[in-house]
């Protein structure tokens, strides 16, 4: 039971360091370039990589939940 629990608990720390940088990305390209036309393509690039990062860590957990 300790093994299922420290490795879920490193994912979610994980998790949580990955969400946490990418808020400071978007205060950073927030701060520097605002809202224009070439932020919103850089978004929109972003938006399958973030896609397929949730999708991982989801399954990532499932897995390490279900022994």
């Amino acid at each position: 039971m300790g093994k299922i629990v420290s490795g879920a608990g490193l994912m979610a720390l994980g998790y949580a360091i990955s969400r946490l940088l990418g808020l400071v990305r978007e205060m950073a390209i927030a701060w520097r370039f605002g809202a224009t036309d070439v932020t919103d393509v850089y978004n929109a690039a972003f938006l399958i990589p973030d896609i397929l990062n949730h999708l991982l860590a989801g399954g990532a957990f499932s897995i390490v939940l279900v022994p």
